[in-house]
């Protein structure tokens, strides 16, 4: 029996648009742009490899609002339908569900996401529940969900999955990661309208391209483990090089991202990656690594073979609180790879986070100095949020704030959580200083007009510019 499938991420009830990809689950407020759905893209091109019928909705690029979802699935009819959630949207996302299930009685429904990895009883408790909760990396756990439905009409817990059965949750054993990265294909771009994933100020489309799964670092603030575990899963530089090849031959599309969680945690591979992408012609890239993660030949290297933009994750100009989340870096190796990256002629993002433990007026100054004083071009701020999962939310949820508070708090936009020194109105009036003490200056102002990018700090403090 071939199953009809739908792949959604879904919308809000409110009216606001949520990326759900992997770690990253933030409105797409934050960076101006919705992400490709990479997860769902490449769950859709191996189901449909397999003789499934395959429909994928983003919420996030706009593709369905909220009131339109009923009316969508009871004309799809999907006999399975598999969403993306995350902690902060849940309650809407069980609205969806329950939406689905009106409109599609017969059907299942799955979840997954970093949300559902950290908590599967938690998002199958409740009146309203999903059927099943795919644990950590999906592809082959949601094949074979799929494949059990096809044969029996149901969901077992098989490794990786977690069903509701009555009112009993079952757990099947966890799934081994995937040692070949290369085996799980590539996703189905035409799937998606690529015309709404575009780079704001250049207004170009762009696309999402793999380079590897895991990091081996364990910040304390970090849900990545969740999915994509700690070994770290390269792919070959030949295979990237060709699928970008492919996506700009295919999509018209010469601007990309290259997915990773640390781009040069095996510096040797991204060296590679570089060589094989100066054979392909006129694309551009970016990438997220860390400070203590590069050198000047490997970021000259990157800018030959395309690359614009890199991203660091800074956090905190403390030594003290970069010693205390297992940051692993010093305020020194930020300096330095923020010096080499602008010598090698690249543009730099920094991130900055306020409110980790240990956060005081003091250090949240001394963060706001450290970004305003590094030759970076641009900056994202955030107020610290403790996802699920992670050892932070293990701390905020043992204080009193944290025991009364619901998840759908959490923010990268808003304080859910103070420390001893700051409340968490402080730490939001330094996140918004922050940003606009960095975009109003000068050299940012007139770096932001020769992108064609006017206005960009918003009434909450949030730039406008993507990756």
């Amino acid at each position: 029996m071939r199953v009809r499938i739908l792949l959604l991420n879904p919308p809000c009830r409110d009216g606001h648009r949520h990326v759900r990809e992997g770690r990253c689950t933030h409105p797409t407020s934050l960076w101006g742009t919705a992400w490709p759905p990479y997860t769902l893209a490449l769950l859709g091109g191996r189901l449909g490899r397999r003789g499934h019928q395959v429909r994928l909705i983003d919420g996030a690029a706009g593709d369905v609002r909220f009131a339109e979802l009923r009316s969508i699935v009871g004309s799809y009819k999907p006999d399975l339908a598999l969403l993306t959630v995350a902690a902060s949207t849940f309650p809407s996302d069980l609205e969806a569900i329950a939406q689905i299930r009106a409109a599609a009685p017969g059907g299942r429904v799955g979840v997954l996401g970093v949300y559902p990895s950290a908590m599967p009883e938690e998002c199958l408790s409740g009146e309203l529940h999903p059927d099943f909760v795919v644990r950590g990396e999906p592809e082959l756990s949601v094949e074979a969900a799929v494949e059990n439905l096809e044969l029996e009409g149901e969901v077992a817990p098989l490794p990786g999955l977690t069903v509701r059965l009555g009112n009993t949750v079952v757990h099947g054993p966890d799934r081994p990661l995937v040692q070949d990265v290369a085996s799980l294909g590539k996703p189905d771009w035409s799937l998606v309208r690529t015309s709404r994933y575009q780079i704001p100020f250049l207004r170009r489309r762009f696309l999402t391209v793999l380079t590897s799964r895991g990091c081996p670092y364990q910040c304390t603030f970090c849900t990545q483990r969740l999915y994509y575990g700690r070994a770290v899963r390269v792919r070959s530089p030949g295979a990237i090089s060709a699928e970008i090849e492919e996506l700009k031959t295919r999509f018209g599309i010469h601007d990309f991202f290259l997915w990773s969680e640390c781009f040069s945690a095996d510096r040797e591979h991204a060296h590679a990656v570089c060589q094989a992408l100066k054979g392909v012609s006129g694309i551009s890239w970016v990438v997220t690594t860390r400070a203590d993660c590069v050198d000047p030949d490997l970021l000259c290297a990157m800018r030959e073979a395309g690359c614009w933009l890199i991203g660091f994750g800074f956090e905190s100009a403390s030594p003290q609180i970069l010693k205390a989340c297992r940051k692993g870096h010093t305020v020194a190796d930020s300096i330095q790879a923020a010096q080499w990256a602008r010598e090698a002629g690249l543009h730099v993002l920094g991130h900055f986070v306020f409110g980790l433990p240990g956060e005081t007026a003091h250090t949240a100054r001394a963060t706001l100095e450290l970004a305003l004083m590094m030759d970076i071009d641009f900056a994202q701020f955030y107020c610290v949020a403790p996802y699920p999962g992670t050892e932070l939310y293990e701390l905020w949820r043992k204080s009193p704030a944290g025991q009364r508070a619901s998840l759908s708090v959490l923010s990268q936009e808003r304080a859910c959580m103070s420390t001893e020194q700051l409340s968490r109105r402080e730490i939001e009036r330094w996140r918004r200083r922050a940003v606009w003490r960095f975009y109003g200056r000068p050299r940012t102002i007139a770096l932001l007009a020769r992108l064609g990018l006017g206005g960009v700090v918003g009434a909450v403090g949030s730039p406008s510019f993507t990756y």
